[in-house]
């Protein structure tokens, strides 16, 4: 800022400021004439680095109105103090939240202006991240005191009726617009206020008002309470389940129109008809019953409620119904009876005992449920459940299987019945299990006979499994399978298991640090891996040795469990894996590489087809999986990313990493790896373009290029005898190439007027000239077609241009991908055609060995200077080009020129003569 002495403020309070601890400052003439050291530390400076300094230089630029705002109120006197929140700024650019308090501490017509301030940026990052969870959920949410006064309430309650906070907030719930219409309604509330502040759970079905409809929710209390156990907030909570309920009462319609079954007696109590859904119920047919005495059949009836009911309709002739249990036939029954004509009666009546079970089975998963709402873990609620399940739910069988952290289901609770019966294992097998199958593929699946995974004890004639979202399967097993309670249970548990993440996601600061710290330790492995993989791209002396090598240290330490990579075959629209490294487990032999046309592209062909990276975060996923998913968590991996290796336009494979931890390929971890994966693309061509150069064996393909849209062929066909011939290329120091080449049959001054504006070349000039030609000098650019060669690692070593078109004669490695470098030529260049392929070692001594020792003894310069000085006639007799023409060429000095000439002779004449390049 400045160097000024921090002043001691003027106003009296200078013992103050010193043993205070937050920040605090003075400002006048809109600078900061003092402030203590806290102020500073908290904006990263000195004291003395701020006195003089303008506030603006720790307040955001969308701050500025804001304070001045403020301070215009105190200088008219509009307020004593005033009091905001502000972004402010730090010396290293990190933003921070403030909470400012100001007021004038002196009058005159220079006030001087005190502040205190506080950093409030964690306060308000979890503020945020509680309103983010609190809002964004389909439930109905609210937060109240003991007393049950609403102090929030989420948006989804708010918009379901209409509602805005001002409408609500201050108010007792059961007063609300939502429940105040039912008294009924708000009698429950009440309870569940009373219990909630007594530190009870409550949980129960209340309808609520809307603004345009009415719901029935499921509705519940829980207390929050401090370190001493005192409750010092209830959260209430409502899951709409009117679409449930609605279900279930259309159920119970159909079914009581389907099982009336019908008797009816003569006034002296004989049968005098059974239809047959009666003679279902009671076991007997119609022939056997009429005439016989009914209670003489139905004796257990004698001396109970059946018998009072029936004869006071005999007696009264004013119909009655009876709704209750009849031990002889071992059921609950519901019966409406009605006084015929003749003097007898009618039984009109419908076996409910299923009904009865349900209902029970309902109040016994309420319970179970608000226990489970107690507990606060998983595995908690599978005790929970699982205890339950044969008295309350009428479940003897019931497992709940969990996902394990290598990604298989692990039962985590059994009913005692299902612990002795059940073969779990075989059901939750990876390979053959039918749960594994149901969880897979998100369907609930029943097993009409179960005997294989059964013990013959006990009547269990079916068993269901169930998906519990991604959180595992429920296996459920009773001697009458109720399906759609099943699917109940399940739901209700999957949302507990939601809820328990829900609130795992509600850490406290300690914790975020921790991962914070965590993400910044993974961030420093990966960078200690990567720059282990540079140190071996710079000696790589082939694709394999890159490729294998970056596989290795990827997988060395316990950050990636399994990397690949695949090279890809532009022809097949296929990846086919190359190298691996880590913990495989026979996953690259089991899956399909057919293409991206065969429906199982995983995300390494999805990568291919993008050409951008592809990250899985959690393979985890709610089912059903595809097939490279479901392998894949059979082998532990949860998260896997997948990055393209190219360079330029090339595209040289892909290089696909998994691991067994989830979340881990996001923010800078992604951006490591994706920069990786060009390192990678870069270093593979620039191998295969060295190969090309030095390798004893090499490819020679010759092709015939139309180039009819080339500016070059223009020229050339505008005379019968011009033709275009390349004699070298020689590479500069800067990445770029100088060519070396002769036009035939054109004026110089015709072609260098005519080259610059419409070949992709600059700086061209003419370098010498004789009877038949003129030998030209050129930088290429990179839309150049010898660029576009070079960069693919083939050496051009001739090409000629006529009227007819193009020859061209390149050389590649023969390692390189001859038919996709053919592919990709031919996309530039339609009419590409191969005319020979040949492979063929180079002449004469071994030439990669003399090569690499040029490569060792020359510098970088020096090879320019020598390659430009040769192919430009520096070395003819007499000289085509001068050291000064060459030295403007380069853009250095004729003596630099002439220096780097003679270092690199005496070099080569070394390697000639003395072997190991004599003196350096």
């Amino acid at each position: 800022m400045n160097g000024n002495t921090n002043r001691e403020p003027e106003t009296g309070y200078r013992a103050l400021v010193e043993r205070n601890d937050i920040g605090i400052c003075e400002i006048r003439n809109d600078q900061f004439s003092y402030v203590n050291q806290q102020f500073a530390e908290l904006f990263g400076y000195t004291p003395s680095e701020l006195v003089g300094a303008s506030p603006f230089a720790v307040l955001a630029e969308r701050e500025y109105q804001a304070f001045r705002e403020k301070k215009a109120a105190l200088a008219r006197g509009d307020a004593e103090s005033v009091t905001a929140e502000h972004e402010a700024v730090r010396r290293d650019g990190n933003e921070i939240t403030i909470e400012a308090h100001g007021t004038v501490v002196t009058e005159g017509s220079a006030p001087a202006y005190l502040g205190y301030v506080e950093d409030v940026t964690d306060e308000k990052r979890r503020e945020r991240r509680f309103e983010s969870i609190f809002h964004n959920t389909f439930q109905f949410a609210g937060l109240l005191d003991p007393d049950g006064t609403v102090l929030e309430a989420n948006e989804t309650a708010l918009y379901f009726g209409g509602l805005d906070r001002e409408d609500v907030i201050g108010k007792r719930l059961w007063d609300t617009y939502w429940v105040r219409s039912s008294e009924a309604a708000r009698e429950t509330v009440r309870e569940a206020i009373e219990r909630g502040r007594g530190g009870q759970q409550f949980r129960d079905e209340i309808r609520v008002r809307g603004e345009d409809r009415e719901l029935v929710i499921d509705f519940s209390i829980r207390p929050i309470t401090d370190e001493g156990g005192t409750v010092t907030r209830l959260i209430a909570e409502g899951h709409d389940i009117t679409g449930r309920k609605e279900r279930e009462r259309e159920r119970q319609t159909i079914i009581d129109r389907m099982t009336d079954a019908v008797v009816e007696v003569d006034e002296d109590w004989r049968f005098t008809l059974v239809d047959d859904r009666a003679e279902e119920i009671y076991g007997m047919d119609e022939s056997a019953l009429l005439g016989e005495h009914f209670w003489d059949v139905f004796a257990d009836g004698l001396g109970t409620r059946w018998e009072t009911v029936y004869r006071g309709v005999m007696e009264d002739r004013e119909p009655a119904t009876i709704d209750e249990h009849f031990a002889q036939l071992e059921g609950w029954f519901h019966v409406e009876v009605y006084p015929e004509s003749d003097g007898g009666l009618a039984f009109y009546f419908q076996d409910v005992s299923g009904r009865k079970r349900h209902e029970e089975r309902i109040a016994g998963l309420n319970e179970t449920l608000s226990q489970c709402m107690e507990v606060e873990s998983k595995g908690d609620i599978c005790d929970v459940l699982t205890e339950a399940a044969q008295e309350r739910l009428h479940l003897p069988i019931a497992t709940v299987a969990l996902v394990g952290e290598q990604g298989e289901l692990r039962p985590a609770a059994q009913s005692e019945s299902a612990r002795d019966r059940l073969n779990a294992f075989d059901l939750l097998d990876r390979d053959e299990g039918i749960a594994w199958r149901a969880f897979t593929s998100g369907e609930p699946t029943v097993i009409e006979d179960p005997s294989p995974y059964l013990d013959e004890r006990g009547p269990v004639d079916e068993l269901i499994v169930h998906p519990l979202g991604r959180h595992g399967v429920l296996v459920a097993g009773s001697p009458s399978l109720d399906m759609e309670f099943v699917q109940t249970v399940a739901e209700d548990v999957r949302r507990a298991f939601d809820r328990i993440d829900r609130e795992r996601n509600l850490q406290d600061r300690d914790e975020l640090l921790e991962e914070q710290n965590e993400s910044l330790n993974r961030l420093n492995r990966i960078n200690n891996v990567v720059r282990s993989i540079d140190q071996v791209l710079v000696r790589a002396s082939s694709r394999t040795e890159i490729e294998r090598a970056v596989c290795e240290k990827l997988t060395a330490g316990d950050t990636y469990t399994f990397a690949w990579i695949g090279g890809y075959e532009a022809a097949t629209d296929a990846v086919s894996p190359r190298e691996s490294g880590g913990h495989q487990q026979g996953y690259l032999k089991s899956l399909s590489f057919a293409g991206a046309d065969n429906g199982s592209e995983g995300p390494a062909e999805t990568a291919v087809r993008k050409r951008e990276p592809v990250i899985e975060t959690d393979l985890l996923t709610d089912p059903p999986h595809e097939a490279w998913r479901e392998k894949a968590l059979r082998r532990g991996y949860r998260s896997v990313i997948s990055i393209p290796l190219t360079y330029r336009d090339s595209l040289y494979g892909v290089l696909t990493v998994y691991s067994d931890r989830t979340e881990l390929f996001d923010g800078i971890e992604r951006q490591v790896l994706t920069e990786l994966g060009e390192t990678v693309g870069h270093a593979i061509n620039a191998v295969e373009s060295k190969q090309a150069l030095v390798s004893d064996t090499v490819v020679d393909l010759e092709l015939a290029i139309d180039l009819s849209d080339h500016p070059l062929k223009e020229f050339v066909a505008r005379d019968p005898d011009r033709e275009f011939r390349l004699e070298n290329i020689v590479p500069t120091g800067e990445g770029a190439y100088r060519a070396y080449y002769r036009i035939v049959g054109a004026p110089p001054e015709s072609y260098l007027s005519f080259v610059d504006r419409h070949v992709a070349v600059q700086d061209s000039q003419l370098i010498s000239t004789d009877d038949e030609s003129n030998l030209y000098e050129s930088v290429i650019t990179d839309e150049s077609l010898l660029f576009w060669l070079l960069d693919r690692g083939a050496v051009p070593r001739s090409f000629t241009i006529t009227r007819d078109g193009g020859r061209l004669r390149v050389e590649l490695s023969n390692d390189n991908d001859i038919r996709e470098f053919v592919d990709l030529l031919t996309e530039e260049y339609p009419t590409t055609e191969l005319v020979a392929n040949r492979e063929r070692d180079r002449s004469g001594r071994p030439r990669s060995a003399f090569a690499t020792a040029v490569e060792e003894q020359l510098t970088a310069r020096q090879r320019e200077v020598l390659q430009t000085a040769y192919f430009s006639g520096y070395f003819e007799s007499p000289r085509e080009r001068t050291g000064e023409e060459i030295a403007t060429s380069l853009g250095v000095s004729a003596p630099t020129v002439s220096n780097h000439i003679r270092a690199g002779l005496r070099k080569l004449l070394g390697l000639l003569y003395e072997g190991d390049g004599g003196p350096r």
